[in-house]
């Protein structure tokens, strides 16, 4: 896997061609979102996905989510508390069609954010990251027919493996957000392999490679050297293998994560993150994909006190999100030393298995 960052910046997005019968438009609105206790982490990610038109409009547009205080025919989420009666999507939805109102006053997510006080509790800093996957995972298990978690041995390509994973997993953030690898076990007696796939939504960085395009090579290469265990069924027994790593289904939007946070020592890394606003990955089968950046979050302070906001890309301008305020940024000041998480959209023309 080979990346490289394009000569040019293009700050023109073509329109992506959803699968599903969401009504794309490019909605430009610039909004704050009141920060009542400690929920900057929730406003940066919402700043973040709102960049999205796909999933803006799939929330504006559908009218088939029940709300809880009417109805508790709904999946469960995470766990079975009192949550599990509580229609997510109704919230977000509200949230949405709020934030895109003729107002320009600062909005408050009071509704939404009260699903998440027992997890996420109002007086206590949390990470935005786990909550941004966190919220992943309620939609998901909220308008999928089965279990988020997919882990498959029994497909003998990537393209089967997706397409199995695809026919459970409608969820939009499962046609917006969610990639797959494959990860091959070769036994080193017998050279047997054995593949598994798995989802993923988001990938992570290890801060001291100082580098993207080296955290990124690290989550989807293994070593050759690199070894483990595997139960051979040619040799009828535990045997060493190589372990082996690749993506076969990019993402639309990519995500990525800096691993900041310390927990082992409880403190945060604060060094810098070299990373591109383009890049193009080289696929195993040698077609460019490309990714362009349309917003970041990011952290400033102490693991134990510290502060969240976000960069976004509306329209053709940048904009810099904190809370209830809002400013036009520079392209020169898109890049900074804060940033933690970072989202990319795929060129549309290149989305594909790998």
């Amino acid at each position: 896997m080979i990346l490289s960052q394009k000569e040019s910046e293009n700050t023109t997005e073509p329109q992506e061609e959803s699968k599903t019968d969401i009504i794309i438009t490019e909605i430009i609105k610039n909004r704050g979102i009141l920060n009542s206790h400690y929920d900057c982490f929730i406003n940066s990610a919402f700043q973040a996905l709102l960049c999205v038109n796909e999933f803006v409009d799939y929330y504006c547009e559908n009218n088939t989510f029940i709300d809880s205080d009417e109805s508790t025919t709904i999946n469960h989420y995470l766990t079975q508390d009192s949550h599990s009666e509580k229609c997510y999507s109704s919230k977000l939805k509200e949230f949405i069609t709020e934030y895109f109102s003729d107002s320009e006053c600062p909005i408050w997510n009071k509704k939404f954010r009260t699903l998440f006080d027992e997890k996420y509790h109002p007086s206590q800093q949390h990470d935005a990251s786990d909550f941004l996957m966190c919220l992943f995972e309620i939609l998901q298990n909220e308008h999928n027919p089965t279990s988020t978690t997919f882990i498959s041995s029994g497909h003998e390509n990537g393209q089967d493996a997706w397409q199995a994973y695809e026919r459970d997993h409608i969820s939009i953030v499962d046609q917006l957000f969610v990639g797959m690898y494959e990860t091959v076990f070769t036994c080193c007696e017998c050279e047997k392999e054995a593949k598994v796939y798995e989802e993923f939504n988001s990938v992570p960085i290890e801060c001291h490679l100082k580098d993207q395009n080296k955290g990124f090579k690290t989550f989807i290469e293994s070593s050759e050297k690199q070894y483990s265990q595997m139960n051979c069924e040619v040799c009828y027994g535990q045997q060493n293998c190589t372990i082996q790593k690749k993506i076969i289904k990019y993402p639309k939007y990519l995500i990525l994560v800096f691993q900041r946070f310390d927990s082992s020592t409880n403190s945060k890394i604060t060094d810098p993150m070299d990373f591109h606003t383009n890049f193009t990955l080289q696929s195993p089968k040698n077609n460019p994909i490309s990714y362009s950046l349309f917003s970041s979050i990011l952290h400033s302070g102490s693991l134990t006190s510290g502060h969240y906001t976000s960069i976004c890309k509306r329209g053709s301008n940048w904009f810099e999100f904190n809370d209830c305020s809002f400013k036009l940024i520079s392209n020169s000041e898109v890049k900074t030393p804060n940033a933690y998480i970072l989202f990319y959209k795929q060129d549309p023309s290149e989305l594909q298995i790998a």
